[in-house]
Protein backbone atom coordinates (compact mmCIF):
# COMPACT_ATOMS: atom_id res chain seq x y z
CA UNK A 1 0.00 0.00 0.00
CA UNK A 2 0.96 3.40 -0.71
CA UNK A 3 0.16 6.71 0.56
CA UNK A 4 -2.33 9.06 -1.49
CA UNK A 5 -0.53 12.13 -0.88
CA UNK A 6 2.49 12.44 -2.70
CA UNK A 7 5.25 15.53 -2.46
CA UNK A 8 6.84 14.97 -6.10
CA UNK A 9 10.01 16.68 -6.96
CA UNK A 10 10.99 17.30 -10.36
CA UNK A 11 14.83 17.07 -11.34
CA UNK A 12 14.70 18.76 -14.47
CA UNK A 13 13.37 21.92 -12.63
CA UNK A 14 15.84 21.40 -10.08
CA UNK A 15 18.85 21.52 -12.38
CA UNK A 16 17.19 24.11 -14.41
CA UNK A 17 17.47 26.44 -11.13
CA UNK A 18 20.77 25.53 -10.21
CA UNK A 19 22.30 26.53 -14.00
CA UNK A 20 20.53 29.71 -13.59
CA UNK A 21 22.12 30.65 -9.87
CA UNK A 22 25.65 29.16 -11.70
CA UNK A 23 25.21 31.52 -14.64
CA UNK A 24 25.53 34.75 -11.92
CA UNK A 25 28.67 33.20 -10.74
CA UNK A 26 32.42 33.49 -12.36
CA UNK A 27 34.04 30.08 -12.97
CA UNK A 28 36.04 30.02 -9.91
CA UNK A 29 33.24 30.65 -7.48
CA UNK A 30 32.12 26.74 -5.81
CA UNK A 31 28.78 26.42 -5.18
CA UNK A 32 27.45 24.77 -2.41
CA UNK A 33 24.39 22.77 -1.93
CA UNK A 34 22.49 23.13 1.29
CA UNK A 35 20.44 20.25 2.04
CA UNK A 36 19.37 20.67 5.79
CA UNK A 37 16.58 19.72 6.74
CA UNK A 38 16.15 16.23 4.86
CA UNK A 39 17.01 18.18 1.82
CA UNK A 40 14.63 21.28 2.62
CA UNK A 41 11.04 18.40 3.24
CA UNK A 42 12.08 16.68 -0.20
CA UNK A 43 14.91 13.73 0.95
CA UNK A 44 18.37 14.70 1.56
CA UNK A 45 20.12 11.29 -0.07
CA UNK A 46 17.88 11.66 -3.18
CA UNK A 47 18.94 15.45 -3.83
CA UNK A 48 22.32 14.55 -2.76
CA UNK A 49 23.09 12.32 -5.06
CA UNK A 50 21.88 14.02 -7.94
CA UNK A 51 23.74 17.39 -6.93
CA UNK A 52 26.52 14.86 -7.06
CA UNK A 53 25.47 13.52 -10.62
CA UNK A 54 25.28 17.50 -11.88
CA UNK A 55 28.53 18.35 -10.38
CA UNK A 56 28.01 20.89 -7.27
CA UNK A 57 31.17 21.32 -5.28
CA UNK A 58 30.19 21.19 -1.67
CA UNK A 59 27.19 19.60 0.16
CA UNK A 60 25.87 21.10 3.75
CA UNK A 61 23.42 19.77 6.56
CA UNK A 62 22.82 20.78 9.55
CA UNK A 63 24.08 18.09 12.02
CA UNK A 64 26.26 15.33 12.03
CA UNK A 65 24.03 12.69 12.09
CA UNK A 66 22.44 14.29 8.83
CA UNK A 67 26.30 14.11 7.13
CA UNK A 68 26.54 10.32 8.64
CA UNK A 69 23.04 9.32 6.89
CA UNK A 70 24.49 10.76 3.38
CA UNK A 71 28.09 9.07 4.06
CA UNK A 72 26.10 5.50 4.82
CA UNK A 73 23.77 6.40 1.42
CA UNK A 74 26.84 6.48 -0.76
CA UNK A 75 27.43 10.30 -1.06
CA UNK A 76 31.29 11.07 -1.58
CA UNK A 77 30.99 14.73 -1.83
CA UNK A 78 32.52 17.50 1.11
CA UNK A 79 30.35 17.68 3.25
CA UNK A 80 29.82 20.74 5.58
CA UNK A 81 28.46 20.76 9.02
CA UNK A 82 27.13 23.53 10.44
CA UNK A 83 26.27 22.67 13.81
CA UNK A 84 28.07 19.69 14.87
CA UNK A 85 27.70 17.92 18.37
CA UNK A 86 31.08 18.93 20.11
CA UNK A 87 31.15 15.31 21.59
CA UNK A 88 31.46 13.00 18.47
CA UNK A 89 34.96 14.22 16.89
CA UNK A 90 35.65 10.65 16.13
CA UNK A 91 32.21 10.21 14.19
CA UNK A 92 33.28 13.57 12.07
CA UNK A 93 36.51 11.91 11.27
CA UNK A 94 35.54 8.38 10.27
CA UNK A 95 32.60 9.60 7.86
CA UNK A 96 35.03 12.30 6.27
CA UNK A 97 32.25 15.07 7.64
CA UNK A 98 33.77 18.94 7.92
CA UNK A 99 32.40 20.69 11.22
CA UNK A 100 32.09 24.35 11.42
CA UNK A 101 33.43 26.06 14.83
CA UNK A 102 31.69 28.85 16.14
CA UNK A 103 33.02 28.80 20.25
CA UNK A 104 35.88 28.04 21.83
CA UNK A 105 34.43 25.24 23.42
CA UNK A 106 34.68 23.30 20.70
CA UNK A 107 38.83 23.67 20.42
CA UNK A 108 38.97 22.49 24.20
CA UNK A 109 37.00 19.84 23.40
CA UNK A 110 38.95 19.06 20.30
CA UNK A 111 42.29 19.12 22.43
CA UNK A 112 41.00 16.20 24.44
CA UNK A 113 40.59 14.06 21.54
CA UNK A 114 43.22 11.82 19.93
CA UNK A 115 43.68 13.13 16.69
CA UNK A 116 45.85 13.91 14.66
CA UNK A 117 44.31 16.09 12.09
CA UNK A 118 40.28 17.93 11.33
CA UNK A 119 38.95 19.52 8.78
CA UNK A 120 37.33 22.66 9.60
CA UNK A 121 35.03 25.36 8.72
CA UNK A 122 34.53 28.70 10.78
CA UNK A 123 32.02 30.52 11.40
CA UNK A 124 31.81 34.25 12.30
CA UNK A 125 29.00 36.40 13.39
CA UNK A 126 29.24 39.31 11.39
CA UNK A 127 25.71 40.92 12.94
CA UNK A 128 23.05 38.18 12.29
CA UNK A 129 23.60 37.08 16.44
CA UNK A 130 23.08 33.42 15.67
CA UNK A 131 26.09 30.82 15.87
CA UNK A 132 29.78 32.59 14.96
CA UNK A 133 32.67 34.16 16.69
CA UNK A 134 32.37 37.95 17.03
CA UNK A 135 34.68 40.40 15.95
CA UNK A 136 35.94 41.29 20.13
CA UNK A 137 37.27 37.31 19.95
CA UNK A 138 38.90 37.63 17.31
CA UNK A 139 42.18 37.93 18.47
CA UNK A 140 41.81 35.06 21.01
CA UNK A 141 40.49 32.35 18.01
CA UNK A 142 43.48 33.33 15.88
CA UNK A 143 45.81 32.57 19.40
CA UNK A 144 43.72 28.87 19.32
CA UNK A 145 43.85 29.17 15.67
CA UNK A 146 47.97 29.72 15.87
CA UNK A 147 48.78 27.18 18.65
CA UNK A 148 47.17 24.03 16.93
CA UNK A 149 48.17 23.60 14.01
CA UNK A 150 46.15 19.71 13.91
CA UNK A 151 42.90 21.58 12.58
CA UNK A 152 43.17 22.34 9.27
CA UNK A 153 40.92 25.43 7.81
CA UNK A 154 39.15 24.60 4.95
CA UNK A 155 36.91 27.86 4.81
CA UNK A 156 35.90 31.03 7.31
CA UNK A 157 32.25 31.84 6.34
CA UNK A 158 29.12 33.72 7.80
CA UNK A 159 25.49 34.73 7.25
CA UNK A 160 23.68 37.39 5.65
CA UNK A 161 20.65 38.35 7.66
CA UNK A 162 18.53 40.15 5.65
CA UNK A 163 20.25 39.74 2.46
CA UNK A 164 16.70 39.91 0.31
CA UNK A 165 15.55 43.42 2.02
CA UNK A 166 16.74 46.50 -0.32
CA UNK A 167 16.21 48.90 2.64
CA UNK A 168 18.26 46.90 5.10
CA UNK A 169 21.34 47.47 2.23
CA UNK A 170 23.57 49.31 4.39
CA UNK A 171 23.70 46.53 7.45
CA UNK A 172 24.44 43.62 4.70
CA UNK A 173 27.23 45.66 2.88
CA UNK A 174 28.10 46.83 6.56
CA UNK A 175 28.45 42.92 7.51
CA UNK A 176 30.73 42.02 3.96
CA UNK A 177 32.80 44.51 5.38
CA UNK A 178 33.23 42.91 8.96
CA UNK A 179 33.68 39.76 7.38
CA UNK A 180 36.54 41.10 4.94
CA UNK A 181 38.16 42.73 7.92
CA UNK A 182 38.22 39.60 10.21
CA UNK A 183 38.75 37.38 7.41
CA UNK A 184 42.47 39.24 6.47
CA UNK A 185 42.95 38.63 10.05
CA UNK A 186 42.98 35.13 10.66
CA UNK A 187 44.39 34.53 7.34
CA UNK A 188 47.41 36.55 8.11
CA UNK A 189 47.94 33.13 10.85
CA UNK A 190 47.99 30.69 8.58
CA UNK A 191 50.15 29.79 6.02
CA UNK A 192 47.35 28.74 3.49
CA UNK A 193 44.28 30.88 2.21
CA UNK A 194 41.24 29.14 3.58
CA UNK A 195 37.96 29.58 0.90
CA UNK A 196 35.48 32.15 2.26
CA UNK A 197 31.63 32.17 2.04
CA UNK A 198 28.93 34.33 3.05
CA UNK A 199 25.81 34.31 0.49
CA UNK A 200 22.69 32.80 0.05
CA UNK A 201 20.04 32.58 -2.32
CA UNK A 202 19.14 35.70 -2.34
CA UNK A 203 22.58 37.43 -1.45
CA UNK A 204 24.54 35.64 -4.81
CA UNK A 205 21.54 37.71 -6.85
CA UNK A 206 21.79 41.16 -5.06
CA UNK A 207 25.73 41.15 -4.01
CA UNK A 208 28.11 39.64 -6.86
CA UNK A 209 30.88 41.23 -5.36
CA UNK A 210 30.75 39.20 -2.17
CA UNK A 211 30.60 35.76 -4.08
CA UNK A 212 34.02 35.05 -3.27
CA UNK A 213 35.28 31.38 -3.65
CA UNK A 214 32.06 29.98 -3.05
CA UNK A 215 28.47 30.41 -2.24
CA UNK A 216 25.52 28.16 -0.50
CA UNK A 217 22.61 27.80 -2.10
CA UNK A 218 19.22 26.67 -0.26
CA UNK A 219 15.55 28.06 -1.22
CA UNK A 220 16.37 28.92 -4.83
CA UNK A 221 17.14 25.63 -6.04
CA UNK A 222 13.94 24.88 -4.98
CA UNK A 223 12.50 27.66 -6.87
CA UNK A 224 11.62 30.46 -4.38
CA UNK A 225 13.33 33.78 -5.26
CA UNK A 226 13.89 35.22 -2.03
CA UNK A 227 15.17 38.39 -4.05
CA UNK A 228 12.46 39.25 -6.16
CA UNK A 229 14.68 39.50 -9.41
CA UNK A 230 14.65 36.37 -11.05
CA UNK A 231 11.55 34.87 -9.96
CA UNK A 232 10.16 34.34 -13.64
CA UNK A 233 13.56 32.63 -14.64
CA UNK A 234 13.19 29.77 -12.16
CA UNK A 235 10.68 26.67 -12.14
CA UNK A 236 8.58 25.46 -9.74
CA UNK A 237 10.26 22.17 -8.19
CA UNK A 238 7.46 20.58 -6.04
CA UNK A 239 4.34 19.13 -6.38
CA UNK A 240 2.17 18.24 -3.04
CA UNK A 241 -0.58 16.36 -4.20
CA UNK A 242 -3.67 14.18 -2.90
CA UNK A 243 -7.09 12.61 -4.00
CA UNK A 244 -10.15 12.79 -2.96
CA UNK A 245 -11.80 10.04 -0.86
CA UNK A 246 -15.28 11.38 -0.23
CA UNK A 247 -17.78 13.62 -1.63
CA UNK A 248 -20.79 14.87 0.63
CA UNK A 249 -23.45 17.10 -0.31
CA UNK A 250 -24.12 19.85 2.95
CA UNK A 251 -27.73 21.22 3.81
CA UNK A 252 -28.12 24.52 4.58
CA UNK A 253 -27.21 25.48 8.19
CA UNK A 254 -25.33 22.26 8.43
CA UNK A 255 -21.88 22.80 9.61
CA UNK A 256 -18.61 20.00 8.96
CA UNK A 257 -15.66 18.46 11.11
CA UNK A 258 -14.37 19.68 14.65
CA UNK A 259 -16.60 22.47 15.88
CA UNK A 260 -18.48 22.12 13.18
CA UNK A 261 -17.66 24.60 11.72
CA UNK A 262 -18.63 26.35 8.07
CA UNK A 263 -22.56 26.97 8.26
CA UNK A 264 -23.84 28.10 5.42
CA UNK A 265 -27.60 28.98 3.85
CA UNK A 266 -27.45 27.37 0.86
CA UNK A 267 -26.32 23.70 -0.43
CA UNK A 268 -22.66 23.51 -0.99
CA UNK A 269 -20.93 20.38 -2.18
CA UNK A 270 -17.79 19.87 -0.14
CA UNK A 271 -14.76 17.29 -0.77
CA UNK A 272 -12.89 15.45 1.92
CA UNK A 273 -9.04 14.67 1.30
CA UNK A 274 -6.62 12.20 3.36
CA UNK A 275 -4.17 15.14 4.23
CA UNK A 276 -4.38 16.58 7.79
CA UNK A 277 -1.79 18.44 10.18
CA UNK A 278 0.15 15.16 10.81
CA UNK A 279 0.98 15.53 7.47
CA UNK A 280 2.55 18.80 7.69
CA UNK A 281 -0.15 20.57 6.42
CA UNK A 282 -0.80 23.82 8.90
CA UNK A 283 -4.29 23.87 10.46
CA UNK A 284 -4.47 27.43 9.66
CA UNK A 285 -5.54 26.45 5.84
CA UNK A 286 -8.86 25.83 6.86
CA UNK A 287 -11.85 27.90 7.37
CA UNK A 288 -11.23 29.89 3.95
CA UNK A 289 -7.28 30.57 4.64
CA UNK A 290 -6.00 28.73 1.81
CA UNK A 291 -6.33 27.73 -2.03
CA UNK A 292 -6.58 24.13 -3.07
CA UNK A 293 -6.51 22.87 -7.35
CA UNK A 294 -8.70 20.87 -8.68
CA UNK A 295 -10.02 20.44 -12.58
CA UNK A 296 -8.90 23.62 -13.62
CA UNK A 297 -10.06 25.50 -10.53
CA UNK A 298 -8.93 27.05 -7.32
CA UNK A 299 -11.07 26.22 -4.35
CA UNK A 300 -11.06 27.08 -0.14
CA UNK A 301 -10.15 25.02 2.11
CA UNK A 302 -13.07 25.26 4.46
CA UNK A 303 -14.07 23.92 8.17
CA UNK A 304 -11.11 23.00 10.60
CA UNK A 305 -8.32 20.97 9.44
CA UNK A 306 -8.36 17.26 10.88
CA UNK A 307 -4.86 15.36 11.87
CA UNK A 308 -5.40 13.22 8.53
CA UNK A 309 -7.95 15.12 6.79
CA UNK A 310 -9.23 18.23 5.77
CA UNK A 311 -12.49 19.57 3.85
CA UNK A 312 -12.13 21.31 0.80
CA UNK A 313 -15.35 23.38 -1.04
CA UNK A 314 -16.32 22.28 -4.40
CA UNK A 315 -19.33 23.97 -4.87
CA UNK A 316 -20.20 24.66 -8.72
CA UNK A 317 -17.82 22.25 -10.11
CA UNK A 318 -19.48 19.26 -11.71
CA UNK A 319 -17.82 17.13 -12.69
CA UNK A 320 -15.30 17.10 -9.86
CA UNK A 321 -15.36 13.09 -8.49
CA UNK A 322 -13.90 10.78 -6.01
CA UNK A 323 -10.41 10.09 -6.90
CA UNK A 324 -9.80 13.29 -8.73
CA UNK A 325 -6.49 14.84 -8.05
CA UNK A 326 -5.80 17.85 -5.83
CA UNK A 327 -3.34 20.14 -5.87
CA UNK A 328 -2.23 21.98 -2.63
CA UNK A 329 0.83 24.26 -4.15
CA UNK A 330 2.74 23.01 -7.19
CA UNK A 331 2.16 24.36 -10.98
CA UNK A 332 -0.85 26.03 -10.60
CA UNK A 333 -0.26 27.19 -6.96
CA UNK A 334 2.85 28.19 -6.42
CA UNK A 335 5.16 27.41 -3.33
CA UNK A 336 4.98 30.90 -2.65
CA UNK A 337 1.36 32.00 -2.91
CA UNK A 338 1.03 28.76 -0.18
CA UNK A 339 3.17 30.23 2.22
CA UNK A 340 2.11 33.93 1.65
CA UNK A 341 -1.69 32.87 2.41
CA UNK A 342 -0.60 31.78 6.09
CA UNK A 343 1.63 34.40 6.94
CA UNK A 344 4.87 32.35 6.55
CA UNK A 345 7.67 30.97 4.22
CA UNK A 346 8.47 28.77 1.32
CA UNK A 347 10.59 27.03 3.87
CA UNK A 348 8.45 26.04 6.41
CA UNK A 349 5.70 24.87 4.26
CA UNK A 350 8.50 22.39 2.74
CA UNK A 351 10.54 21.52 5.98
CA UNK A 352 7.14 20.14 7.47
CA UNK A 353 5.99 17.69 5.39
CA UNK A 354 5.88 14.70 7.05
CA UNK A 355 7.67 11.61 6.78
CA UNK A 356 4.37 10.03 5.59
CA UNK A 357 3.85 12.08 2.44
CA UNK A 358 5.41 9.70 0.02
CA UNK A 359 7.99 11.09 -2.09
CA UNK A 360 8.20 10.76 -5.83
CA UNK A 361 11.13 11.96 -8.04
CA UNK A 362 10.83 13.13 -11.79
CA UNK A 363 13.34 13.26 -14.10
Amino acid sequence: MVSRTVLETNFNALEHNVNIYKSYLGQNTKFCAVIKASGYGSSAIELAKFYEQIGVDYLAVAYTYEGVELRQNGITKPVLVFNPEIDFFKILLEYNLEPTFYDFSQFEKFNECDIDELKIHLKLDTGMHRLGFEERQIDKLVQYLKSNRKLKVASVFSHLAVSEDKEMDDFTYKQIRLFEKVYDKIQSVLPYSPMRHMLNSAGIIRFPEAHFDMVRLGIGMHGDDTSGIISKKLKAVHTLKTKIIQIKTIKPGEGIGYGIRYKKNDIRKIAIIPLGYADGLFRIFGNNNNMAWVNGAKVPFVGNVSMDTCFIDISGLDSVKTGDEVEIFGKNISLQECARSVNTISYEILSRIAPRVRRVYVR
